[in-house]
């Protein structure tokens, strides 16, 4: 688009772009920004008409279909979150089944987010604007008309569940069966997540400057760590080993070849059974789940004096923004100092 004058003339022309080529005619005004608005409304309705030639327009529940057909093509985990988006975000709150796709706004987004934040929690919140943004990024892919929405999403604080003291023994206690016991000891004394801890083979292990450590390659990151093996999990693992035929130190019960598989009900089901999850609890600390156990790991050795650096490299972030959630025990100490100088 642009508007100029042609030489010895009062009268602003324009030029636009036009899918048959430039396409230029008078403004028929001498005020520059008159025919820039001029201007602006002819190529605007050229590329509206474009768009609407090339898509379709669709409702909130085809272009919800259409997503939920992409993310079917990713774990069950992430098809199970899509679905509790979809549900949300076609529950009435704002927008119905029958509402159409291109007309979702700014406003009405910022409208949804308070009013969900009510009921979940932000994170939550920010999952189900996360789908909307997807959609809007795919719809180019479907060829249907987008809307013209910017999303700003809600902050979140970071809140990570530990075992607290006496907590440890209250869940092992009340766990009946013994792979699960060692399973979750093994989470607790080596910070891994329980898709690397049930990959882990016996041929893992080595030593390190005389320390028996388990090597893991850490599966979102592929970065390499050295994880020293506790006494208490060294004799669970002589115990484990001794008859043991298979490669894996937790291996499929009924697949042989197989390692068990990195479902975490059982862990969910003890914690509960031990009073981990009680809704005050879960209110004010957070609910405590598999990777509880790996923040359990990082919050002790923080809490022993080891540096965030330290930590990072235990837990194989590639970042230490990752690590920064537990920066605030590394303060832990302050109080005791506080105490003898006021004493």
């Amino acid at each position: 688009m642009r508007v100029y004058k042609r030489s010895g003339s009062k009268v602003y022309q324009i030029e636009i772009a036009t899918p048959e080529g430039k396409k230029r005619f008078s403004s028929k005004t001498e005020l520059k920004r008159e025919a820039v608005a001029i201007a602006t409304y002819h190529q605007q309705s050229v590329n509206e008409s474009i768009s609407y030639g090339r898509a379709r327009t669709v409702s909130m529940e085809e272009a919800a279909e259409a997503y939920l057909d992409d993310m079917r093509l990713n774990t069950s985990s992430t098809y199970k979150t899509a679905l509790f988006n979809v549900r949300h975000l076609l529950d009435g709150t704002i927008w119905t089944p029958e509402t159409r796709w291109e007309s979702v706004t700014s406003l009405e987004i910022l409208k949804f987010q308070k009013i969900k934040a009510k009921v979940l929690s932000n994170n939550s919140v920010n999952h189900l604007t996360t789908a909307l943004t997807t959609m809007l990024k795919r719809s180019d892919v479907w060829e249907v008309s987008p809307p013209t929405f910017k999303v700003k999403k809600l902050k979140v604080t970071p809140k990570f569940r530990y075992l607290r003291e006496g907590e440890e023994d209250k869940l092992i206690g009340v766990m009946k069966e013994q792979d699960l016991k060692d399973l979750t000891i093994f989470l607790i004394d080596t910070g891994m997540r329980i898709c690397e801890a049930v990959g882990t083979m016996w041929t893992d292990r080595t030593y390190e400057n005389g320390v028996g450590c388990f090597v893991t390659y850490r599966g979102k990151t592929g970065v390499r760590s050295l994880l020293p093996i506790t006494e208490r999990l060294r004799s669970i693992l002589e115990r484990r080993e001794e008859g043991s035929i298979s490669l894996y130190v937790f291996p499929h019960k009924t697949k042989i070849g197989h390692h068990r598989t990195t479902a975490s009900k059982g862990i969910l089901q003890a914690a509960k059974r031990a009073g981990l999850n009680a809704p005050e609890i879960v209110s004010k600390l957070g609910k405590f789940t598999a990777h509880s156990c790996r923040d359990t790991y990082a919050t002790r050795l923080v809490k022993a004096g080891m540096t965030l650096y330290e930590v990072q490299i235990m837990l194989g972030h590639v970042s230490p923004i990752m690590t920064q959630k537990y920066a605030h025990l590394s303060t832990g100490d302050i109080g005791s100092k506080v105490l003898r100088a006021l004493s």
